[in-house]
């Protein structure tokens, strides 16, 4: 897929993957709004919405690319 969420978090990455940019979005945000305040707060914590290089899952190059929201 095209666009990801990914939630970084003391060297561990878990992803959801969207075919398009508003549904990743909606996504993200309700990810977001579910952390603690102290998990934001954290500077272990990443999280991100990316548009993918290449949406084909299994290239090498699926997680690189342009990030469309960086939240903090």
């Amino acid at each position: 897929m095209k666009f990801i969420v990914v939630d970084e978090r003391n060297c561990d990455m878990f992803t959801s993957e969207h075919a398009n940019k508003e549904d990743a979005l909606k996504d993200a945000e309700y990810q977001w709004n579910h952390l603690t305040d102290n998990e934001k707060k954290s500077h272990v914590v990443h999280f991100y919405v990316l548009e993918s290089e290449n949406p084909n899952e299994d290239a090498e190059n699926h997680l690189d690319g342009s990030y469309i929201k960086q939240y903090k």
